[in-house]
């Protein structure tokens, strides 16, 4: 008698095609975590997937996908098919230690970078004024992502419509709550008040240049007398303008926590170039602009 044998419930894996991951850039703190997911396309060849961190002495990613801050810099997590590992996804890593540097006597403290920042002359993240809600460049530089949902941002219309226009009041006390220094870093950090700005240009030397760190631009502000061995720079980070980041590199524009009462729509701003240093200015809050913390 013969025998038959039978291949029964066998099928054919299907091809993985791309992958997916939740986010294409986080901002953490050194020591915080963030869990990300990815999924495979088509999603019944969701069937093993490998994490990896390009630096694993700036973040660290388990094999669930649970990325931790381990120090300030920046990497790429990538996750792959572990049956195709040609397939794969990226999510790009920025880990900031924020440090406080005082430039005069009883002074504050200035944050050495601004927030979403990893090193003095990275741009950091975007903010209207008012919201805490943060953007960055995407990936293809054509315009902003939030929550990696990519749109046109820094619309005046579409600003006027959101609760930070509603706010009649400076960014401290109870609306400390809609201060994104304070916001993203926690403890004592809040964005610097008109005053501060207007201190730290009567208080220190400004000295503008094109090579910081041998190429970036901006100005290196520094203390005078006992505070002489002191400084931060702050780059000429531009400012977004719809899913435009304008004047990089020529002119520098940086929140305060200070509403103008003169003008509903405005809040105050510090706005320099290579030739002019105004820290007593303002502008509508619509605009996307970086904020240097301080405590």
């Amino acid at each position: 008698m013969a025998l038959v044998i039978g291949l029964v419930g066998c099928k054919k894996l299907p091809t993985v095609d791309s992958i997916e991951m939740s986010r294409s850039s986080i901002f953490l703190l050194k020591d915080g975590s963030m869990q990300l997911s990815a999924a495979c396309n088509p999603q019944d060849a969701n069937i093993g997937l490998n994490w990896s961190s390009s630096d694993t002495g700036v973040a660290r990613v388990s094999m669930d996908g649970v990325v931790t801050a381990v120090a300030e810099g920046r990497a790429e997590i990538m996750v792959s098919s572990s049956r195709n590992p040609a397939v794969s996804c990226k999510c790009n890593v920025v880990v900031s230690d924020p440090k406080g540097i005082q430039l005069w006597k009883d002074g504050p403290h200035w944050a050495t970078y601004n927030v979403g920042a990893y090193a003095p002359e990275d741009f950091g993240l975007r903010f209207e004024w008012g919201n805490p809600n943060a953007y960055y460049r995407n990936a293809h530089d054509t315009g902003w992502t939030s929550n990696d949902v990519d749109s046109l941002s820094f619309i005046k219309d579409e600003y006027e419509k959101t609760f930070a226009a509603t706010i009649k009041a400076d960014l401290t006390g109870d609306n400390i709550i809609y201060d994104p220094a304070h916001v993203h870093w926690g403890g004592s950090w809040r964005m610097p008040a008109r005053t501060d700005f207007m201190n730290l240009w009567k208080e220190c030397d400004w000295e503008w240049t094109y090579e910081y760190k041998g190429q970036y631009t901006g100005y290196v502000v520094k203390g005078k007398g006992e505070f002489g061995g002191q400084s931060i720079f702050l780059p000429a980070a531009g400012v977004g303008k719809r899913n435009k980041l304008v004047n990089a590199e020529d002119a520098g524009y940086y929140w305060t926590s200070t509403y103008f009462a003169d003008e509903p729509t405005h809040a105050c701003e510090l706005l320099f170039y290579d030739d002019g240093i105004y820290p007593g200015g303002h502008l509508n809050r619509s605009f996307g602009f970086p904020v240097r913390a301080v405590y």
